[in-house]
């Protein structure tokens, strides 16, 4: 996840860089030396409708090139989709608010739709068509912006995009509200009139942007309090899941998160599948480097994809139950527990053979409920102690230098199949590409590779030599 920092700074930063200077540079060079420019100057009707293009076009195509060059550095960097998600948000970030109070808080769409095109171009040109289309109909660049901008999240969606990029485009469509949103005012208070021949590159925000410099204090630092009320809860949210995942509170005896620390055992794991792309390869990685896993399904994959399930038990790895449709366990009732349960021991029992005895609840979160039912139905709760992160689909190389941290009867987390929040769609080339190394180098470390049933079995045998003892 170092990387990661290092590509939401080094874009922060290119964000906050502004371009209005060389822009204004640059319009000036093109006055001096275009004759074309002069012979717009003493025609009044065509330079009237084509001033905003030419005064304004060069700010935007540094805006949008400045955005894309934090993309595309993230992309050849890291090689990780996630990189490219989070330079186009920092760029974003360090164009509106950068930290450095001699830079200038800059506005603008150009950098949002910069940090979008190399992620998405075909539905950013969806996007800008139907642009021109509410520009047409309102004659207000702001309202047509938000508004397209608006359905872009819808476009990610149906064009088969994955979640991850579906959120990237909610975000993004946030920013470009917050971007309008002096525009936005200025036309509810009537103080806009309507733009018929100013074109594209003049928006409504842009003396309401000037005037912001006059706000008052106090109302910022109301503003900063509440950001950093939703930054210290949203904090706290994610350290309390990420104790209750790794750790928990209190005595847990039903929860395996690690076997015996003594032995230089670890047990590979991957949830999610099984997946018809990705599964097969990772299986095949195993049987090359003769290794066996244990993979946690979800039942309505096994349901789709029962030939690759099935071969999973054939080759001797364990199969677990990784509930039945993948929905966070906490926000159910015991019924509903239940259900997920038995549809997912089904459907495995009807692919593989074999009825699961082990379950790993999605994203690992269980209520006090869902653990009285696995207790109920004989299953034993497994979780991991040492995350690959596959999940934020890093580069091969972050998850192989991540797996390099293995201890003594570590669980491993991998994923064959899902995305950021779904449980498919995703991208594990990466964690295909980093299996086979991780495997050799915890190998060359001394490490012998495990199920969690055999690990399991180690544990109880090494606390029963100690009872005896």
């Amino acid at each position: 996840m170092y990387g990661f920092g290092v590509i939401a700074g080094l874009s922060y930063l290119i964000g906050s860089i502004p371009v209005d200077p060389l822009a204004g540079y640059l319009v000036n060079l093109i006055r001096r030396s275009s004759s074309a420019w002069r012979w717009l100057d003493s025609s009044g009707g065509l330079r009237g409708r084509l001033s905003p293009l030419l005064t304004g076009g060069p700010a935007v195509v540094l805006n949008v090139c400045k955005a894309i060059v934090a993309v595309m550095l993230a992309k050849f960097s890291l090689g990780s989709p996630m990189a490219t998600l989070i330079a186009g948000l920092f760029v974003v970030f360090g164009h509106t608010w950068p930290f450095l109070g001699f830079l200038p808080r800059q506005k603008g769409i150009a950098v949002v739709i910069g940090a979008m095109s190399p992620v998405a171009p075909v539905p950013v040109a969806a996007m800008m068509g139907l642009w021109v289309v509410f520009f047409a109909l309102t004659r207000y660049a702001s309202v047509s912006w938000v508004a397209s901008f608006g359905v872009l999240p819808i476009i990610l969606y149906f064009i088969g995009r994955r979640d991850i990029f579906v959120i990237y485009g909610i975000l993004m469509s946030a920013m470009a509200v917050i971007q309008m949103a002096g525009g936005l005012a200025r036309i509810s208070e009537g103080k806009v009139v309507r733009r018929d021949d100013e074109g594209p590159f003049v928006d409504e925000g842009d003396e309401e942007d000037r005037d912001d410099e006059d706000e008052p204090v106090k109302r910022k630092r109301t503003g900063l309090r509440v950001a950093a009320g939703i930054v210290a809860v949203l904090s706290s949210a994610l350290w309390f899941g990420n104790r209750c995942v790794y750790r928990g509170f209190g005595r847990q005896p039903d929860v395996i998160r690690s076997g015996c620390s003594d032995l230089m055992v670890v047990a590979l794991t991957f949830d999610d599948g099984p997946d018809p792309k990705y599964t097969p390869q990772i299986l095949d990685i195993l049987r090359r480097s003769d290794v066996k896993a244990t993979f946690f399904m979800v039942g309505k994959h096994v349901e789709r994809f029962p030939d690759v399930a099935k071969r999973v038990a054939q080759e001797g790895h364990c199969v677990g139950s990784h509930s039945y449709s993948h929905v966070n366990m906490p926000f159910l009732g015991q019924a509903k527990v239940v259900s997920e349960v038995k549809k997912a021991e089904e459907a495995i029992q009807n692919a593989c053979g074999i009825r699961p005895h082990l379950f790993r609840p999605p994203r690992g979160l269980a209520s006090v409920v869902t653990r009285k039912v696995l207790h109920d139905e004989g299953y034993t709760m497994v979780l991991w102690r040492l995350s690959s992160r596959d999940w934020a689909e890093p580069s091969w190389r972050e998850i192989v230098s991540t797996c390099n941290h293995a201890r003594n009867g570590d669980i491993i987390l991998f994923h064959d199949s899902g995305s950021l929040v779904s449980s498919e769609g995703g991208s594990r080339d990466n964690t295909v590409k980093a299996l086979p190394i991780v495997i050799k180098n915890l190998r060359d470390r001394g490490f012998r590779f495990v199920t969690i049933d055999e690990m399991i079995e180690i544990w109880n045998r090494e606390k029963g030599i100690e009872a005896t003892d």
